[in-house]
């Protein structure tokens, strides 16, 4: 068992953009959130959907898809914030 008070993330306390969409296109959650003193935020989701996260945190952008199946994970660790200035320069 995954116990999430165990875990500490890198931004503790800090408010984000986020948008939370479901694979058919329905925004779920549109806004600000502030991350918990661990770093972590939570959302509760129904199972069995995919769903897309994008998050905003001053100026770093990030985006993950995932899924809300019987063997998904209860928690997701892998969100990286990139510098959209840094895909640009990538990119030409």
């Amino acid at each position: 068992m995954h116990v999430l008070t165990g875990c500490q993330g890198e931004l503790e306390s800090q408010e984000m953009g986020v948008r939370l969409t479901n694979r058919a296109g329905v925004v779920v959650f549109d806004g600000p959130k502030e991350t918990y003193q661990n770093g972590f935020m939570g959302f509760w989701l129904p199972r069995n959907e995919d769903y897309t996260i994008e998050f905003e945190f001053e100026g770093y952008m990030g985006t993950f898809a995932f899924s809300t199946n019987d063997d998904s994970p209860t928690c997701l660790t892998e969100f990286r914030l990139i510098n959209p200035d840094y895909l640009d320069e990538l990119n030409s």
